[in-house]
C-alpha cells in the first residue's frame, strides 16, 4: 500500500483503526482471546463508581498461554496465568482514569465473568 501526499504535509494515520483485531471473540457466554494480538475487551452495562471497593469473580477456562487481568476504573487486578476461579478486590480511587470494566490478555485463553 502506498500513499501520496503534498510535500511538507503530515500524513495522519489512526493506528487504532488499522489494528481493529484485538484477539477477542465471544462464544456461549465465554470471552475467548487468541494470542495473535494482545488486547482489551470491555464489559458494557456495568456501573462503576469512584472511591468504591469492588470484589470481582471471574473464571479462566481453556488456558493455553499468556495471562489475563481485569481492569476496573483504570486499576489493574493481578495477572492470571492458569485455569480456575479468580476472586480479587479492586479499589477504584477518586477521579479514576475511567469508569469502565475491561479485561486485558496477551495469551490464548477464555474468561467467564461471574460477578
Amino acid at each position: 500500500m502506498s500513499f501520496v501526499t503534498l510535500k511538507n504535509t503530515p500524513l495522519e494515520i489512526d493506528l487504532s483503526q488499522l489494528a481493529t483485531d484485538n484477539g477477542w471473540s465471544i462464544s456461549a457466554g465465554v470471552a475467548y482471546h487468541e494470542s495473535c494480538f494482545s488486547g482489551y475487551i470491555q464489559l458494557n452495562n456495568i456501573t462503576i463508581e469512584e472511591s468504591t471497593t469492588y470484589k470481582v469473580e471471574y473464571e479462566v477456562v481453556d488456558y493455553v498461554s499468556g495471562s489475563v487481568n481485569i481492569i476496573i476504573g483504570g486499576v489493574s487486578g493481578t495477572s492470571i496465568s492458569d485455569n480456575g476461579l479468580v476472586t480479587q478486590t479492586i479499589v477504584v480511587p477518586n477521579n479514576p482514569a475511567n469508569l469502565l470494566v475491561k479485561f486485558f490478555s496477551d495469551g490464548a485463553l477464555g474468561v467467564k465473568y461471574m460477578n
